[in-house]
């Protein structure tokens, strides 16, 4: 690894917990391919998933939300384990949940739902380092070296 991708890593998984991160390391080498080098990104979601700070799938978020349309109906609606899950429920709609007749149209919309809001509660950690890094300019040059991809 050159000294510039070290840096650019050590960057970018500054604010991840060491013993998560080493957790992180040692379940990519134990369960990927070898051959290649794990990218930030599937690092970061390794540590997410280790700490259980990230939202939780969608086959369990959906088996959540059948339980809650038989425990509470239409005319309460449930408090949610994920806020990620709140914000796909509010994009169909608690009512329209409840009242649905065709159940696959239903698990087709919710996953679309669930996906873009749980990508945007998805390390919101990451997100702000992203967020510092890129504004000092000056750190982003000096760590890629003024160096564009091609």
């Amino acid at each position: 690894m050159s000294a510039e991708t070290e840096a650019i890593y050590t960057t970018f998984l500054r604010d991840v917990d060491a013993k998560t991160g080493y957790e992180a390391v040692a379940t990519w080498i134990a369960t990927s391919d070898p051959a290649r080098f794990p990218r930030i990104s599937e690092l970061r979601k390794a540590c997410e998933r280790i700490a259980g700070n990230g939202p939780p799938d969608v086959d369990r978020v959906l088996a959540e939300v059948q339980r809650a349309v038989h425990k509470f109906g239409a005319y309460r609606v449930p408090h949610w384990s994920h806020p990620a899950i709140a914000d796909a429920v509010e994009a169909i709609g608690w009512s329209s949940i409840c009242a649905s007749e065709e159940p696959e149209i239903l698990r087709a919309q919710f996953r679309r739902a669930y996906e873009g809001a749980s990508q945007r509660h998805r390390d919101p950690a990451a997100r702000a380092l992203a967020k510092e890094i890129a504004g000092s300019g000056p750190v982003l040059k000096q760590l890629t070296n003024g160096k564009k991809k091609s």
